[in-house]
């Protein structure tokens, strides 16, 4: 959480005019989520903030956190038989989820 925190803190000082943060995984929109509520920026009429991960913390929050969640139990074991498999390379979709939460 702490590097969304610092990361929205660095950003938001060089782009005064932002309006929407996506982040890499919930726990790091999450620190940028805290960094808004402990500074007044205003969710999402000031600034929206999006995740990737879908987990379960993300409803946990005053608002729930919009994010995207993806099947990542599915994901882990797709990996491990391609990897015990000798597989080729492949893209394998496994889909997603779009949560809208109260952020975006």
């Amino acid at each position: 959480m702490e590097n969304g925190r610092l990361g929205l803190e660095r950003l938001l000082a060089r782009t005064a005019d932002l309006d929407a943060v996506y982040f890499s995984n919930d726990d790091m929109a999450l620190g940028g989520y805290f960094h808004c509520l402990a500074t007044g920026v205003s969710i999402p009429s000031q600034l929206a903030i999006f995740g990737y991960n879908g987990l379960d913390i993300g409803r946990a929050t005053p608002q729930p956190l919009s994010t995207i969640r993806t099947p990542r139990v599915e994901t882990g074991k797709v990996a491990a038989q391609l990897v015990v498999n000798n597989a080729p390379s492949q893209v394998v979709d496994l889909g997603f989820e779009l949560i809208e939460g109260a952020t975006a």
